[in-house]
């Protein structure tokens, strides 16, 4: 996808309730993944900044998740989507594509209290979070560098809380799309090294 333009929209799911990502889950998987989600989260310190809470939550699921490239190809026989499309796949099964990872650092997020959304694209999706008071963007999925054709397994911060000017080089958000993307132009949470 290296050099792509994406076009995309933004989902919102609001972080109040029970989220609808954990929702469609059904009986046995759900209980797996609340207990894995707890357990992952149980890890960051409650007295940490959202800052920090959120770059754990990347840095793990960069870390622990290996991107599935025969489950986007290769749908099951009756239809149905992997699971490496769901949360279930990335906490579970520790393989996803985009939409797992983006959908498990989204209900990472709501578990500690950060407020994170999806942004849709036609063949790829990344998140929207508020630190600070400011919207950035996250591209987890790009961050992990094996997606990318790295060779060593090093997590990466290319597309850690990004502008919306620094994402669009690559990725397009339609601006046609019913649910606007915040704007993003705080950069006091990128990623410094």
């Amino acid at each position: 996808m290296e050099g792509r333009k994406l076009k995309a929209m933004i989902v919102g799911i609001p972080n109040v309730g029970k989220s609808s990502l954990i929702n469609r889950l059904a009986g046995a998987k759900k209980a797996k993944v609340e207990v894995a989600a707890k357990e992952i989260v149980s890890h960051i310190d409650s007295k940490a900044s959202d800052y920090e809470k959120e770059l754990q939550i990347h840095d793990y699921l960069a870390d622990n998740l290996k991107y599935d490239k025969d489950a986007e190809k290769t749908p099951t026989k009756d239809g149905t989507l992997k699971s490496a499309f769901d949360i279930y796949g990335a906490l579970i099964d520790h393989k996803a594509i985009c939409e797992g990872y983006t959908k498990s650092f989204q209900y990472l997020c709501y578990l500690v209290g950060i407020n994170a959304n999806q942004v849709v694209g036609k063949s790829h999706m990344w998140n929207v979070v508020k630190i600070g008071g400011d919207w950035y963007q996250v591209d987890l999925t790009w961050d992990d560098p094996i997606v990318n054709g790295g060779t060593i397994d090093i997590v990466t911060h290319d597309y850690f809380n990004l502008t919306t000017t620094a994402m669009s080089k690559d990725h397009k958000v339609d601006s046609g799309s019913y649910i606007k993307v915040p704007s993003c132009t705080a950069t006091k949470y990128k990623y410094k090294k």
